[in-house]
Parts: C-alpha cells; structure tokens; sequence
C-alpha cells in the first residue's frame, strides 16, 4: 500500500480533481436549474387555472334572501362536468344547476338560485370541472344555508322616507356592502 502511494503523481491528481469538481459543480446547477423550472410551471398552471366554487350567499335589503352560488374565482375558464348535492336542496331548486352542466365558466363569471327562507340545512356539494387543457378538478363543498341564523340584522327606515326612498337607501347600502 506505501509503494502505491508512493507512486502516485501527486500533480496528475490534483489535475484531475480541479477537471472533476467544476464537472459536478455544473451537474449540480443543471439538476437545481431543472428543478426550478418545474416549480415555475406548476407555479403558473396554479395561478391561471380556473377555481370554480359553490356557496351560500345572503342579500339583506327589504327583503332577506338566500342564495346559492357558483362562481369561477380561477383565470381562466372552465366547463362543468358535473354538479351533485348529498340530499336535495328546497322545492324550486330540485333540479339545480343542472343546466350549467357542460357549459363554460369564465373567470368572475357566476350562476345563482333563490332558496327558500325556510331551508336551513348543511347541504355536501361535489363539483366537477375540467380546465381548457382537459385537466378536472372534483371539488367538495360543505353549504350551511343557516349560516346568518344566529346573526343580527336590521332593517331601517326614516318616517319621513317613501316606501320607494326606503327601497333605495337599502338598496344602495347592500351594493356598498359588497364593494
């Protein structure tokens, strides 16, 4: 073993140690390089795909109303495969959204349907939907339509405002609301 280090040229090692770690040092930049393009483009699918989602929504002017609502939050559109609810909502919406399956939804887009005041219940909806890629998504979403059961709201008119004043001033204070 002392004879094998003994012959070893010294300055032919060092060579090829100063030829190998810019090699590796370079194999390394490429491997992090590949791996940060690959973030950036799922970065970037992330941010422009479309993010379709179904809620409940209230409006309280004259009258308090429920909603329910699909909406694309994405950035770009999407088309509705399919739209399920784990047990039917009120009478009127029996049916719901059903004809927004296989149609498009661009990005701010949004359907909505009147509940019923009565329906109080925690309705599961499953939501399925494809981007322009072909990629779906399958999304779940818990709808508790007596969300604002325990919250208070009020309704208020001057003596002196017309039923038509009053309508207005509500009105225009819901819009405010949701600016």
């Amino acid at each position: 073993m002392c004879d094998f280090l003994n012959n070893i040229n010294w300055s032919d090692v060092l060579e090829w140690g100063l030829t190998i770690i810019p090699i590796l040092i370079s194999l390394l930049t490429l491997w992090q390089t590949h791996k940060n393009i690959k973030l950036t483009r799922k970065n970037i699918k992330s941010m422009s795909r479309p993010y379709v989602s179904i809620y409940v929504d209230f409006i309280d002017t004259l009258l308090f109303e429920k909603y329910i609502v699909i909406k694309n939050f994405g950035k770009s559109f999407a088309v509705i495969n399919d739209i399920q609810f784990d047990k039917p909502l009120d009478e009127v919406n029996s049916d719901a959204f059903s004809s927004l399956i296989g149609a498009s939804i661009v990005p701010g887009q949004k359907f909505s349907s009147v509940i019923s005041d009565d329906f109080n219940d925690t309705v599961t909806a499953t939501l399925k939907y494809m981007d322009s890629e072909g990629v779906e998504y399958k999304e779940k979403y818990v709808l508790k339509f007596d969300l604002t059961s325990n919250l208070a709201w009020s309704q208020n008119r001057l003596s002196t405002d017309s039923s038509e004043a009053t309508a207005l001033k509500q009105g225009l204070h819901a819009l405010m609301k949701r600016l």
